[in-house]
């Protein structure tokens, strides 16, 4: 493991890696794990080996505020992820970044000191890409905005690249595909055909979602968007997804979790998509209420219960005001 890359704590000790073995009677050949306890917690490493790519998924559990530094002995060129939590990580001399939940990037890095703090105690996850150069030279037919990325990493190879300089965040489509990914290599028996496959797929969306054009209908909005995207996300997912209007999001956890202020995200919001937050969250509801009545198979009061609301008069009063009809008259 010592060839791969090395770990340093903020005391300057070094942590050695150990082999992990899960299951020693149905060993995967192309998965590798590593890992340590300490003081500090722990930390595990799972290293996948594909045909042109190479999959990492690190899990630290940390006991209080810690700092590492990883020395890279080779370029690196990935895609990142941060699954839970977040933590502050800087590229040699490259200022501070904060990657919160669900946050990514693709990133080339060449030989240099990684430093990554974990601010609290509790556990972390990431999870990278590493394609091969030739891979995303083969990519760039289709996306050839790669081309330019690739000849930056030629012509400034001492230098910390990143493919956005925005805030990118993974639509609940690509996070599913991660939870997928990592589900299935936790298998006893892994089909390595099938994760490169999934792989491939996950490395094509972030490409899609990496292109310069690809919200222009919002871009010149606001240079928060991704992450009031991210925001508007989430908002439209809860609303088609939950019941009880208890399980929504405030609008201070919703600003966390997408590492806006509230101000930020209020006047964003309604700058780029022209309503407030709660008015989309109640459009969305009363638009899968008028599906669930033309469906026919519930009552009124079922069909407000289903959409979050404590009362038949409550939600008939909402949905006459929003489409000017009763509830009861929906075929």
């Amino acid at each position: 493991m010592s060839d791969m890359f090395k770990i340093i704590t903020s005391i300057n000790e070094a942590v050695e890696l150990f082999p992990i073995i899960d299951n020693p009677f149905a060993p995967s050949p192309f998965i590798e794990q590593f890992g340590n306890m300490g003081n500090y917690g722990s930390m595990r490493f799972k290293k996948i080996s594909l045909t042109d790519i190479t999959l990492w998924i690190s899990e630290y559990n940390m006991t209080y505020e810690t700092v590492f530094h990883a020395a890279v002995d080779q370029p690196i060129l990935e895609a990142h992820i941060t699954l839970n939590n977040r933590m502050v990580q800087s590229l040699g001399k490259r200022k501070s970044s904060i990657f919160d939940d669900r946050e990514f990037n693709v990133t080339y890095a060449p030989y240099m000191e990684n430093k990554v703090l974990f601010p609290a105690g509790g556990a972390y996850t990431t999870f990278d890409i590493h394609p091969s150069e030739k891979l995303l030279e083969r990519f760039s037919v289709d996306f050839p905005f790669l081309n330019q990325f690739l000849n930056k990493k030629i012509q400034q190879k001492e230098n910390v690249l990143q493919l956005m300089g925005h805030r990118s965040f993974l639509n609940f489509e690509m996070e599913n595909m991660v939870r997928k990914l990592l589900d299935y290599i936790s298998d006893p028996f892994p089909s390595k055909t099938l994760i490169t496959i999934w792989a491939m797929e996950l490395l094509t969306s972030f490409l899609l979602r990496s292109q310069n054009n690809i919200y222009p209908q919002y871009r010149h909005h606001n240079r928060h968007i991704e992450a009031l995207l991210h925001a508007k996300e989430i908002v439209e997912w809860e609303a088609r997804t939950f019941e009880d209007d208890n399980l929504f999001s405030s609008e201070i956890g919703l600003a966390e979790k997408v590492g806006l202020s509230i101000f930020q995200l209020r006047t964003g919001f309604q700058r780029t998509f022209g309503l407030p937050i709660n008015q989309l969250r109640l459009e969305i509801r009363l638009q899968k209420a008028r599906l669930l009545l033309s469906d026919g198979k519930f009552s009124v009061l079922e069909v407000a219960l289903r959409t979050g609301y404590q009362s038949r008069e409550g939600f008939a009063k909402a949905f006459k005001r929003y489409y000017g009809i009763t509830p009861g008259s929906v075929k």
